[in-house]
């Protein structure tokens, strides 16, 4: 059973509590996240908000989207990061999300699903961006079939 966010939220509002969640918590949860992608990465110490803005002043605000649903049709998967014009997703692990065999087993199904469906994906963990945010945005670029030492796409165009 799915609980929409809205309800979720107007009841902590009324108990004057709050609670925050990103996005991919909550669909752990069950709770309906609305399916629109994230625009801006809101924490600048999150690595997955700061790999998503860097790559969007390399590739411009349209080419980069966060936390997408629906890219498999019946599949109610959700990409930390996509560069469809790349058919790019790229996925963040972390042992908060890994813990168990099965939680394991089932993101190895849905990378599975990705690639069956024609998606290439790269996988990155915190410290990577944290330690090397060059590195993995060169690397992303390279997949992308742009160099690091291309200029940056003026914001707001598409790559």
């Amino acid at each position: 059973m799915n609980i929409p966010v809205s309800a979720v939220r107007d009841l902590l509002r009324q108990s004057g509590r709050t609670l925050r969640l990103p996005a991919s918590a909550a669909i752990r949860l069950g709770l309906d996240v609305p399916k629109q992608p994230r625009r801006a990465g809101s924490d600048p110490f999150d690595p997955q908000s700061r790999l998503a803005d860097a790559l969007r002043a390399r590739l411009g605000n349209e080419a980069v989207q966060t936390e997408v649903s629906g890219l498999i049709a019946g599949r109610r998967y959700r990409a930390d990061i996509v560069i469809a014009s790349a058919n790019l997703v790229i996925e963040f692990d972390g042992f908060q999300y890994h813990r168990s065999k099965q939680a394991f087993q089932k993101d190895r199904e849905r990378q599975n699903a990705f690639v069956a469906n024609g998606w290439r994906v790269l996988r990155f963990f915190h410290a990577q961006v944290r330690n090397d945010l060059e590195g993995v945005v060169a690397q992303v670029l390279s997949i992308c079939g742009r160099s690091a030492a291309e200029p940056a796409i003026a914001s707001g165009s598409a790559a």
